[in-house]
């Protein structure tokens, strides 16, 4: 059963089924000719038939045979009643039916988990686009306010492509991130992980890493296909650069890989990072780690069956990738607070130890 379906049958036997009428797009028929009886609240159809709404009528239908259908279900019925204008019939079949489909994302982009997100990231200089050309239609003055706050349209997170870098960054799945990002914003009675994600200390300032270490492998991802104009000398020594490798690389066996591969590689990085990737702006060894995810992932994907379109959204070629890449060493530094006691302790003990000159009498 689709996340859809899914969606229809656990509303028509949940507690929300009396809002069954109202989170519905209902049923369209269209029919020769009909016939309503008020005092008997009949209505009578010639030829009718179904042009919108099958799977919602498919899945009363379940619910009922389950015995489970709550008695408040309402659900919208249109009739059309066409007669003898086939032509027409077929118009409303297609038009009804070839409608522009809304992503799961922008059905999420008002829960509250988002517009807090949104409020919290404001200080921080960041700006969440919820839903897709929410910045462009502000007006100059509301845009001109924003970025006073953020400084740079750099610092605007599409909430799509930020949950995306956030579950193959922290949650290190590529899988959910790049095969399945809808169900990233579906309920888990739709057989999604919204509720799983939004309570994994999904916070502002994990958003900001996340989407910075996409940033940065996108712009080296840039770099390379910016090659495609240059000499193939050129190309060679520019890979070797930015991979980070002595080995020869071809740009026509890059090219094809690194076009689908910022989400993949932001895992990659990020697993490299260990618990660092906190401080990634810090890091001036980044360019450094994206090269090595990038060449890792090429000369193992070489030996794999498939296509880069495949093979970057799955999750065991991730894991086989991760196992060749070792996590960057990074040094803790000890707290003031830690020196300063070490530093008393080591003070007494050399007290403790140095003889006094009445003891040696």
């Amino acid at each position: 059963m689709t996340p859809q379906n899914l969606d229809i049958y656990n509303t028509a036997v949940s507690n929300e089924s009396e809002n069954f009428y109202f989170y519905n797009n209902g049923i369209t028929v269209v029919c020769d000719a009909w016939d309503y009886d008020q005092p008997s609240w009949r209505l009578s159809l010639t030829r009718p038939q179904i042009v919108n709404g099958g799977q919602t009528l498919r899945q009363i239908a379940a619910a009922q045979s389950d015995n489970k259908l709550r008695k408040e279900v309402k659900v919208l019925l249109r009739v059309i009643s066409i007669g003898d204008n086939k032509e027409f019939a077929g118009n409303v079949a297609v038009n009804l039916n070839n409608q522009t489909v809304v992503k799961s994302s922008f059905l999420k982009s008002n829960h509250p988990f988002f517009i807090q997100m949104q409020h919290a990231l404001l200080p921080m200089g960041w700006y969440l686009e919820r839903k897709q050309g929410d910045w462009e239609n502000l007006t100059e003055t509301e845009r001109a306010d924003l970025l006073a706050k953020i400084c740079s349209e750099d610092q605007i997170i599409q909430m799509q492509t930020g949950c995306q870098a956030y579950c193959s960054v922290y949650l290190q799945d590529i899988d959910l991130a790049k095969k399945n990002p809808k169900l990233i914003f579906l309920p888990k009675r739709s057989g999604g992980r919204f509720e799983d994600i939004a309570t994994s200390h999904f916070t502002p300032s994990r958003l900001v890493s996340a989407y910075s270490i996409l940033q940065a492998v996108e712009n080296s991802i840039k770099s390379i296909r910016q090659l495609r104009l240059e000499s193939t000398q050129t190309q060679k020594s520019q890979l070797k650069k930015i991979l980070g490798t002595d080995a020869h690389v071809k740009f026509e066996e890059v090219r094809p890989m690194v076009s689908q591969a910022a989400l993949f590689t932001s895992g990659l990085v990020a697993h490299q990072l260990g618990e660092d990737y906190e401080a990634i702006q810090k890091m001036d060894q980044l360019d450094k780690l994206i090269g090595k995810a990038l060449y890792k992932t090429l000369i193992t994907g070489e030996k794999r069956e498939g296509s880069w379109a495949t093979l970057l959204k799955s999750q065991s070629f991730y894991e086989e990738v991760k196992k060749q890449l070792r996590i960057f060493p990074t040094k803790k530094v000890p707290t003031k607070k830690v020196v300063a006691k070490k530093v008393i302790a080591k003070k007494v003990a050399t007290k403790k130890a140095a003889p006094t000159s009445h003891s040696r009498k």
